[in-house]
């Protein structure tokens, strides 16, 4: 057996949805697993958040994950890499009545922010718009909910 951690919250990239994962990071973890040996029936996808992915990985609760994770020096520091297997960029997501007003990160000082805990993107919220208000939550839903 094997367990992977991969996000269930994410379309298009690793969704729990009519009782089982779906999504490129998912197919991508398959692909690694079959690689490895194992078959279908031997994969246990875990349900990770980016808040969560390290101490998974740390305390074997699962052996990998396949989730957006950015390669940065912290992570570095904590985790092997491999990859990466997909490069993307960070974006925004807006209200449609605000996109003639926010189109860029910078944008966001002095408005609310809601990012998840534990991704890259704090960061980056707070460097590049330090008079944004954060809102950390623990999943995309909850921060699609609070937009």
């Amino acid at each position: 057996m094997v367990s992977i951690g991969v996000a269930s919250d994410q379309p298009g990239l690793g969704v729990w949805h009519n009782g089982g994962y779906s999504g490129f990071d998912v197919d991508v973890a398959r692909y690694v697993a079959k690689a490895l040996g194992y078959a279908d029936k031997q994969i246990v996808f875990k349900p990770v958040t980016p808040r969560s992915r390290v101490s998974m990985l740390e305390s074997a609760q699962v052996d990998m994950v396949v989730s957006s994770f950015g390669i940065t020096e912290r992570h570095e520091s904590a985790v092997t890499m491999t990859g990466p297997y997909l490069i993307v960029r960070q974006d925004l997501l807006v209200r449609a009545a605000d996109a003639g007003d926010i189109t860029g990160i910078k944008d966001m000082n002095g408005r609310k922010a809601c990012v998840v805990a534990g991704s890259d993107v704090t960061d980056a919220v707070r460097s590049q718009a330090p008079k944004a208000s954060i809102e950390e939550r623990d999943d995309y839903g909850q921060c699609l909910t609070s937009l």
